[in-house]
């Protein structure tokens, strides 16, 4: 194990958009920032690819316009949830569908143009805390041995595995069936799908969200039980499952490449330890199915990044780790809430589809709904 004897301000380990603009806001403050990921990019990830008009607003007043570098990002107008075969359907603000390739990549880009330096291919440890710095273990490509560097600041971005760092103790809900996520991008005639439309399909045991992105290809994100899962023999035939009975012309592949993810509901008991912020998924998730979750990753960094700067220049460190816990609390806490209870309610699809049959317009669900996928409730 080889030791750097210099010390950076702020290493970021995790490169997606809570890493990346956690980064490119130390960097635009002077700090010197090293952002590192396991990955080399473009890469995909499981995820619903839809940015709201609420991100979309928050990375317009960082000075990154989303739409205009993405002009054949659809935007996003119209969300249906079919029911039990009952479908609902409510308009959308704003908002644009645009992959994780082009948009992980594209924060990357404007990290390193702004100074940042970037590590891709790299795995990373956190390690123990000193009175001046936090230690960090790199190891890049298929080297035997890391290096060990050493920052001001840590930031832990990693999303849903946070195996960057040992003695994290998380809490999951209490409830018996913690869904994981999976997803596939498919061509463009999987589906007849609207260009500007999120179609979400409810069944007792998860949903599926799909939208089309920049290129036409249809991105299917899909959070599960995992004994449902099982019962099928494979992730890909859960998926057909996923979209039977929806109504629509699907053209379903016998074979496809997947990706999963972890169990999707829990979060960090400590967000902040001396000299280390958590942000993103790695601090807290919630199911995705509103597309909040690019929107909270990308917050949590805009709210960090003044502690994160205090802590790089010199500020007590238990201090601050205090005070970004209570922070991610006030700030993101209520979001995560809302979104954990209308994932219970949305276990029931059958009552929630009689229910909408007995009642010409559910206002209070699609306005409830349409304030979560447009990032705009409990701001």
């Amino acid at each position: 194990m080889t030791k750097r004897t210099d010390i950076w301000d702020v290493i970021v380990v995790g490169a997606g958009p809570a890493g990346s603009i956690a980064a490119l806001m130390a960097a635009r403050r002077g700090l010197k920032t090293l952002l590192v990921d396991r990955a080399q990019f473009p890469r995909t990830k499981v995820c619903g690819s839809c940015l709201n008009e609420g991100l979309l607003e928050l990375l317009r007043g960082i000075g990154l316009d989303a739409a205009s570098q993405f002009p054949t990002a659809p935007t996003l107008k119209q969300a249906t949830f079919n029911l039990n075969g009952r479908a609902i359907s409510f308009p959308l603000p704003g908002g644009i569908a645009l992959s994780r390739e082009a948009f992980d990549h594209w924060l990357v880009q404007e990290c390193i143009r702004s100074s940042v330096d970037f590590l891709p291919e790299t795995s990373a440890r956190i390690g123990p805390c000193t009175d001046e710095t936090r230690s960090v273990i790199l190891i890049q490509g298929g080297a035997p041995n890391g290096v060990v560097h050493h920052a001001r600041t840590v930031v832990c971005a990693t999303g849903l595995t946070s195996s960057a760092i040992d003695g994290i103790i998380w809490k999951s809900p209490r409830w018996r069936k913690n869904r994981i996520g999976i997803g596939a991008v498919l061509d463009e005639d999987f589906i007849d799908l609207d260009r500007h439309e999120i179609f979400l399909n409810v069944r007792k045991w998860g949903y599926a969200g799909l939208v089309r992105l920049e290129d036409n290809r249809i991105d299917f994100a899909a959070a599960v039980d995992p004994q449902f899962i099982r019962r099928c023999g494979s992730p890909n035939k859960s998926l057909a499952r996923m979209i039977e009975g929806v109504g629509r012309r699907v053209n379903m592949p016998p074979e496809f490449q997947f990706r999963g993810t972890p169990p999707l509901t829990r979060h960090a008991r400590q967000v902040g330890l001396p000299r280390l912020f958590l942000v993103g998924d790695a601090a807290g998730y919630a199911e995705p199915f509103t597309g909040e979750g690019m929107h909270w990753a990308v917050l949590s960094s805009a709210i960090a990044s003044d502690l994160v700067a205090q802590c790089a220049t010199g500020d007590d460190p238990i201090k601050l780790a205090r005070q970004w816990q209570a922070l991610w609390k006030a700030s993101l806490g209520g979001r995560w809430k809302r979104c954990l209870f209308i994932s219970q309610v949305l276990r029931f699809p059958r009552t929630l589809g009689a229910l909408s049959g007995m009642i010409p317009a559910p206002d209070k669900l699609k306005q409830t709904l349409a304030s979560s996928f447009s990032g705009q409730g409990n701001r």
